[in-house]
């Protein structure tokens, strides 16, 4: 149930949210973000249940896979991603500025993508530095990118 109510969600908030206007410059970004979520998470249902049925399944494997895929798919629809107060990078400098909204998911989609393959890396690595790597992978990213965001903010405050 828990994957078909992140999809009525996903699918309800764009109609709630007070710029909606701006999902229609990237409706084709959101639905493949809305069904990859979904799909992560059916998968996962999935294996589960073959757990529990018995199968022989590395559940922590799976995930290992699954969530850098996941992180890596949303990365690259990011820079696509216009301003909304739903999904994407929400901090404070990117809601007081579409510039600064663009700039940071423009930068922070590529990071996403570099941080999930170096996250993938990870399952082909012994598990400590697996577990690096996938620290390294997503936290790097939303650092770089919080920075980032921060940074363009105040150069565009000086600028005016």
């Amino acid at each position: 149930m828990l994957p078909l109510g992140i999809y009525l969600l996903m699918t309800f908030i764009p109609k709630i949210d007070p710029k909606k206007e701006n999902y229609l410059k990237f409706a084709s970004s959101y639905e493949k973000i809305r069904l990859a979520t979904v799909a992560l998470m059916v998968v996962l249902n999935l294996f589960t249940l073959l757990v529990g049925l018995g199968y022989d399944i590395n559940i922590s494997l799976m995930v290992r896979i699954a969530i850098p895929l996941l992180i890596i798919v949303i990365g690259n629809y990011m820079g696509k991603v216009r301003y909304n107060y739903t999904l994407g990078f929400r901090l404070p400098w990117t809601l007081a500025s579409e510039e600064v909204w663009n700039k940071t998911h423009r930068l922070g989609g590529k990071l996403m993508v570099a941080g999930g393959l170096v996250a993938l890396l990870g399952v082909f690595t012994p598990p400590s530095m697996g577990f690096a790597l996938v620290m390294v992978g997503i936290l790097l990213p939303i650092v770089v990118t919080t920075v980032y965001s921060f940074l363009s903010y105040q150069k565009l405050r000086v600028d005016e």
